[in-house]
């Protein structure tokens, strides 16, 4: 569902990301077009991609926590990463990019 929701947005968006973050992927949209939307807008935009399984909680605005890249996940000791659109096809939670020196 990631790779189609990241095309879907990218329709609307010009700053689209994806990011693994110790616990999966997930899309991030970094546009300030994107940080000004009411909440009744993004109301609306969670209804429209509702199919791709996305978080309304976290998507409709209440929250505004991500974890930012290449910090540490402390939950199970990631890396989080952004991923290129291109290496998402060969995407591997245990590629030694998303592991920490302390755990080789």
């Amino acid at each position: 569902y990631g790779l189609k929701l990241y095309k879907e947005l990218k329709k609307e968006f010009k700053n689209v990301k994806i990011v693994y973050s110790g616990r999966g992927c997930h899309v991030h949209v970094l546009d300030k077009k994107a940080y000004k939307l009411t909440l009744k807008e993004r109301n609306n935009l969670n209804k429209k991609f509702l199919k791709y399984k996305i978080d309304p909680w976290v998507s409709y605005g209440k929250i505004r926590l991500i974890r930012l890249p290449y910090s540490l996940n402390a939950l199970n000791s990631r890396i989080v990463t952004p991923i290129k659109i291109k290496e998402i096809n060969n995407f591997n939670v245990n590629n030694k990019k998303y592991l920490p020196r302390f755990l080789m």
